[in-house]
């Protein structure tokens, strides 16, 4: 099996919603939200976390659910 080729730099873990929107705003598109992590390295083995530098953890943030809401 391969290993995966991924670019992983910082694995953040905010504590509240609004260091979660800093960390978004400064990070773009280079930033990966999870919640668990078990797929992460699904997705690495599949290439798709080649422009991911930053994986952001939720589980500090007190999240119960996302839920997506199509109003936006």
């Amino acid at each position: 099996m391969a290993v995966p080729k991924w670019h992983i730099k910082e694995y953040l873990k905010p504590s509240s919603v609004k260091e979660l929107l800093d960390i978004l705003n400064s990070k773009g598109d280079k930033a990966m939200i999870i919640a668990g992590g078990t797929g992460v390295y699904s997705l690495a083995y599949r290439g798709l976390l080649k422009h991911i530098e930053t994986l952001i953890d939720l589980e500090r943030v007190g999240f119960n659910y996302i839920k997506e809401d199509s109003e936006f």
